[in-house]
C-alpha cells in the first residue's frame, strides 16, 4: 500500500535572554543531535530538524528560538501512536514553551496537534518539559482503518 503522509511543524523554545541564549540552544540542540540517525519506523531523526543559532547571519529572531521540522512518510497514520511517543519523548528532553505539529495524509486528510508547556521556566536551570497541555487530532487512527 502506498499512502503519502507529511509532517511538519515547530518547537518554540523558552524566551531567551542575552546571557543564556547560547546555553538554551545547546541544551535543545543536544536533545535533537542525540536522536538516532537511523531507527525503526516511524523515523524521528536529527536530519528532520533545523536548529537556528543565535546571532547566525540570516536567522531572524526576536526572543524565542524556533526549531523547525518536517518529513515525508509512507502510511504514517498506521504508526501514529509510535510516532507521537517518539516525538513526546524528544519534547521531554527539551526546554520549550509550545510545539505545533501538522499531519497531512493523502487519504485521511489534515490534522493539527499542539503541546503547551505547563512547567515553570527557570532561566538558570534548563530541564526537559514533562508537564503539558495537549490539544489536537486523534492519537490513533485505528478506528479509521476498520471502516
Amino acid at each position: 500500500m502506498s499512502q503519502e503522509s507529511f509532517i511538519f511543524g515547530a518547537i518554540v523554545a523558552w524566551a531567551m535572554h542575552e546571557n543564556n541564549c547560547k546555553s538554551l540552544e545547546e541544551f535543545n540542540g543536544s536533545a535533537i543531535t542525540k536522536l538516532p540517525k537511523q531507527q525503526d519506523s516511524p523515523e524521528l531523526t536529527p536530519a528532520m530538524f533545523t536548529v537556528p543559532k543565535y546571532g547566525e547571519v540570516g536567522v531572524p529572531r526576536y526572543r524565542q528560538q524556533v526549531i523547525h521540522f518536517g518529513a515525508s512518510y509512507n502510511g504514517l497514520p498506521w504508526e501514529w501512536p509510535a510516532f507521537l511517543e517518539k516525538f513526546e519523548t524528544l519534547l521531554k528532553s527539551m526546554a520549550w514553551t509550545e510545539a505545533h505539529l501538522f499531519l497531512d495524509d493523502e487519504l485521511l486528510g489534515e490534522y493539527q496537534y499542539q503541546w503547551k508547556s505547563e512547567q515553570p521556566y527557570d532561566p538558570n536551570n534548563f530541564v526537559g518539559v514533562t508537564k503539558w497541555e495537549f490539544k489536537g487530532g486523534p492519537r490513533t487512527f485505528e478506528p479509521y482503518f476498520k471502516r
